[in-house]
């Protein structure tokens, strides 16, 4: 779970980032597996703090793409809207591609661009 994100590389659009981030996060495997960790780590608070620190790793790597910082509110909002769209999909799947857009319009609607220099 720890390193799940860092291998998802860099994109070159907000386009390949919505595809980047549909892929990890609406694959049904990843999103079962860490489902399942955080309710198994709920009970304990080293698991709590490995699974804090694992989001707020995926919350570092969201800010550092759009050239913000890490408690900034759009990016805040954008990774509550991100876990819930992964749970939605385990629930009723859209697939890649539709997941894609929904992370793209979301991340407009919030606010938030990839800077012309990201890469």
């Amino acid at each position: 779970m720890e390193h799940s994100h860092e291998g998802a590389g860099h994109s070159e659009s907000e386009a390949d980032l919505a595809v980047e981030l549909a892929r990890l996060l609406f694959d049904p495997r990843r999103a079962r597996f860490f489902l399942a960790v955080v309710v198994e780590t709920c009970g304990s608070e080293e698991g709590r703090r490995a699974t804090s620190a694992h989001m707020a790793g995926f919350g570092a790597y969201l800010a550092a793409r759009f050239a913000r910082t890490v408690d900034d509110p759009a990016v805040l909002a954008l990774m509550a809207q991100l876990r819930g769209m992964s749970l939605q999909n385990l629930v009723d799947p859209i697939g890649f591609e539709e997941g894609a857009r929904q992370i793209a319009a979301a991340a407009r609607q919030l606010g938030l661009q990839l800077p012309s220099n990201a890469l």
